[in-house]
């Protein structure tokens, strides 16, 4: 098996994984189930940097809705972290666009929320525009299929953004 194929495979492995988190969770508990994890192109999804930025967004996330989280966990797909609201789906989901639009690293979350019935509420279902490119600013799954750009431009990019917020915290 080839590198890009290995990669795929973990990516849908981490993905059925995932799906089976969820479930769990909301065989568990009553809430509503947020699932965390961060927008990284490219099949390094792991690296310390990364790290710096989920614990951030799971710290964020955790201020804005008053919860803890339940259960990290870190495949090769990349960072994940689990959570149960009591709050309305429509609600979180606000409170989620509002910390991507407003936290410095918030262009790097990815924060589902799921009904009771597992599907997502989306952007759209608010009312708000899809996700913008990194780099250029234009609809973020038009650049990834035409790949526009490089892995590499989108990491270094998103690595120095990681590093600038990192650095700001320090100074």
């Amino acid at each position: 098996m080839n590198a890009k194929n290995k990669f795929l495979m973990e990516i849908l492995k981490g993905r059925e994984e995932r799906a089976f988190e969820i479930k769990k969770l909301n065989e568990k508990f009553h809430g509503t189930i947020i699932c965390l994890t961060l927008n990284i192109p490219g099949p390094d999804k792991l690296d310390e940097l990364y790290y710096y930025a989920f614990n951030e967004a799971t710290k964020a996330l955790e201020a804005s809705l008053n919860i803890n989280v339940l259960k990290k966990r870190a495949p090769l797909s990349g960072y994940e972290a689990y959570f149960v609201s009591d709050k309305d789906v429509k609600e979180i989901k606000k409170i989620a666009l509002t910390l991507e639009k407003e936290h410095p690293l918030g262009r790097l979350f990815d924060i589902d929320i799921f009904y009771k019935d597992l599907s997502k509420i989306s952007r759209e279902d608010l009312g708000e525009p899809k996700r913008k490119c990194f780099l250029c600013g234009e609809d973020a799954v038009s650049c990834g299929r035409s790949r526009k750009h490089s892995v590499y431009e989108l990491t270094s990019s998103i690595k120095e953004k990681i590093l600038q917020y990192k650095n700001s915290k320090i100074n």
